[in-house]
C-alpha cells in the first residue's frame, strides 16, 4: 500500500468503525478547510485463498454491514471483473471488496488538519522539533 494508504478492515470492530468514520472525514476535511487531501478511493481487495479465510471475510462483511460500511463479498468471476484480469485466480475462493480502500497524500492531510485546528481557535507551529511526546509545554505549565 503506498504511503498514505487506507482501508476499513481490522479484527477489531471498534477500530474498523474509527477508520471508517476516518475515511469519510476526509471529503469534509477538505470541504472545511478548502485544501485538498488528494483523496482517491481506488477500492480494494482482501483474497481468500482458504475456507477460513473467507470466512473471516464475511465475517468482517457482517460487521461492516452493521456499521453502515458498503463493503461486499466477491466471487471469483466477480473479483475477474472488477480487476479486468489482473489477479492470478488460481485457487482463490472470494474476496472482500471496500470501495473505500484508497489513499492520500499524508502531507496535504497533514496540512488540512492543522488549518482545521487554527479554524476553531487553535495554534501549530510548523517549526517546532519534537523529540518525545511525553510531556507537553503549554501556558499553563508542563504536563
Amino acid at each position: 500500500m503506498p504511503a498514505g494508504g487506507f482501508h476499513t478492515l481490522n479484527g477489531d470492530t471498534n477500530m474498523a468503525a474509527l477508520q471508517g468514520y476516518t475515511i469519510r472525514l476526509y471529503r469534509e476535511l477538505e470541504a472545511i478547510t478548502g485544501l485538498s487531501c488528494s483523496l482517491h478511493h481506488v477500492g480494494g481487495l482482501t483474497l481468500a485463498d482458504t475456507p477460513e479465510r473467507f470466512d473471516m471475510l464475511k465475517a468482517e462483511r457482517a460487521k461492516h454491514r452493521y456499521m453502515g460500511l458498503e463493503t461486499a463479498i466477491l466471487g471469483p468471476k466477480e473479483i475477474e471483473e472488477k480487476t479486468a484480469g489482473l489477479v492470478n485466480l488460481d485457487g482463490i475462493l472470494g474476496a472482500l471488496w471496500d470501495p473505500l480502500d484508497g489513499h492520500l497524500d499524508p502531507s496535504g492531510t497533514t496540512h488540512a488538519y492543522a488549518r482545521a485546528a487554527r479554524m476553531g481557535g487553535r495554534r501549530s507551529s510548523c517549526t517546532t522539533a519534537c523529540w518525545s511526546c511525553t510531556r507537553v509545554r503549554t501556558e499553563a505549565g508542563m504536563s
